[in-house]
């Protein structure tokens, strides 16, 4: 199952309001997310939003090619028929089959020199990036939709480890630069101490 990304909720925060899976018999099909929390907005960086808009005037200049082969509704869950305004379709703006995705992903990776992974790890990558760089794990959980946040914490345990470990030798090495600094700091006013006791005896020894 693919979230379902919808060109009119393309802005600094993306609605995933709805899922699109093959179903025998029926097809291609639209649902509702699995749980209340599946059902969420994630926020998409500046550089990820201007690669959909070039992506959607590229989809434009299609529509405009292919005419009256475009299909211009849509049905989603419960039969509801809407305006077409998808971005990631077939051709002719049908919607696309999550598998023609899973498909396309080893030869796109084979292409360019890439290690062969699931389409599916993308995911996972993701949330190991977010869990690496200290990202709070109840927003990781958020974006990912769980329904709990120990759903998160027991699936990427491995990482979660892995980021302690990473924190914990950052951590040393703070530790350390702060003692060598204080050390060269107390050095340094030892020798001032030294310098300035020194003068005193100077002085003393003119006066006397």
């Amino acid at each position: 199952i693919m979230p379902s990304l919808v060109g009119s909720e393309m802005c600094i925060e993306t609605a995933i309001k709805r899922t699109v899976q093959f179903i025998p018999a029926e097809g291609i099909v639209f649902t509702s997310p699995k749980t209340k929390r599946s059902r969420r907005y994630i926020r998409i960086g500046a550089d990820c939003l201007e690669l959909l808009k070039e992506y959607r005037q590229h989809q434009i200049q299609e529509r405009l090619r292919i005419g009256s082969k475009w299909a211009r509704k849509v049905t989603i869950e419960n039969g509801k028929v809407v305006d077409n305004d998808m971005l990631f379709t077939r051709w002719n703006g049908e919607p696309l089959d999550p598998e023609t995705v899973s498909t396309w992903f080893p030869r796109f990776l084979e292409e360019h020199g890439l290690p062969a992974v699931h389409f599916h790890s993308l995911r996972h990558t993701n949330a190991s990036l977010l869990i690496a760089a200290h990202v709070p794990i109840t927003t990781v959980s958020g974006r990912l939709g769980h329904a709990q946040t120990s759903t998160t914490l027991n699936f990427y345990a491995s990482a979660i480890q892995s980021a302690d470990a990473a924190a914990a030798d950052a951590l040393e090495g703070v530790i350390k630069f702060g003692k060598k600094l204080m050390h060269e700091v107390f050095k340094v006013y030892h020798l001032k101490l030294v310098k300035t006791n020194c003068w005193g005896y100077i002085q003393e020894d003119i006066v006397g």
